[in-house]
């Protein structure tokens, strides 16, 4: 009875660490898949964050810019971030298990999140993140500011040059800001949630030994 007993706690070990390690996969997946949403986008096109930015600097400098032209920028800085992202979130992923991992072999559970080994990850990652935006918005759009402005409609009254200034201080400081707040705000979210299912595992696990246990004393 004993060798079976051993068979069945080895056997609930291996269960209860498959399911910690699946639930930081479908933790991770749904917190790429909402920055995603944060960074496509928008079904409706009058709800884009940045273009609507731009053009409302457009309008208030009397500069007539090339739509057409915005789109395709924003579109080919959106796909280069949103590539950076899967690699990125693949980092918070292995990140987590290894912890995750380590914590198992030494103390046999995982009950939360630990603030301040995951607080690391999580500024890693959320920099991670940041950088690739700021390096895409610099590389891909911001070069091209100027190129966007209409030259055969705009005249000398138009003020092109602060409208070149307003954009880049919006790419370059409150857009990434906003980003910021809003990563802060789901990494957050997504980390209250996986305390929550380990503490669910933990007591899953318990009940599971306590059943274990008290079948072995019953058939002894």
């Amino acid at each position: 009875m004993d060798d079976k007993f051993q068979q069945v706690i080895k056997q609930h070990h291996m269960n209860y660490e498959n399911a910690l390690l699946q639930t930081i996969d479908d933790n991770n997946d749904s917190l790429i898949g909402e920055i995603e949403i944060l960074l496509k986008q928008p079904p409706l096109i009058s709800m884009d964050l940045l273009q609507s930015k731009i053009v409302m600097f457009a309008k208030e400098n009397h500069v007539v810019i090339a739509l057409e032209t915005l789109q395709q920028l924003i579109k080919k800085y959106r796909n280069a971030t949103l590539n950076d992202l899967k690699n990125i979130g693949q980092f918070r992923k292995s990140e987590i298990k290894n912890l995750l991992q380590k914590e198992l072999s030494d103390n046999k559970s995982l009950l939360e999140i630990d603030d301040e080994r995951y607080q690391q990850i999580d500024n890693d990652f959320i920099n991670q993140l940041l950088g690739n935006i700021n390096n895409n918005i610099n590389s891909i759009i911001v070069p091209k500011i100027l190129s966007l402005v209409n030259k055969t409609d705009n005249n000398k009254d138009n003020n092109i040059p602060i409208f070149v200034s307003m954009t880049e201080q919006y790419l370059k400081g409150d857009y990434p800001e906003y980003i910021l707040e809003q990563l802060k705000k789901l990494v957050y979210t997504k980390n209250c949630t996986l305390n929550n299912r380990f503490k669910d595992q933990e007591s899953r696990k318990k009940f599971i030994e306590k059943n274990s246990h008290l079948l072995e004393k019953k058939e002894d």
